[in-house]
C-alpha cells in the first residue's frame, strides 16, 4: 500500500516523466489517496 502526497499527484497530473517513471515501476501495488489531497487537488 502506497500513500501518496499532493506533490506526486500534481507531477502525475503534469505527466512528469519521472513521477509516471516511478507509477509504472509500482504494478500493481495499492495506491491511497487521503481526503485532504483529494480537496487540495480540487
Amino acid at each position: 500500500m502506497i500513500l501518496v502526497d499532493t506533490d506526486v499527484m500534481i507531477d502525475l497530473l503534469h505527466e512528469y516523466p519521472p513521477a509516471v517513471a516511478w507509477l509504472d515501476s509500482l504494478g500493481e501495488e495499492e495506491i491511497i489517496l487521503p481526503g485532504f489531497v483529494v480537496m487540495e487537488l480540487i
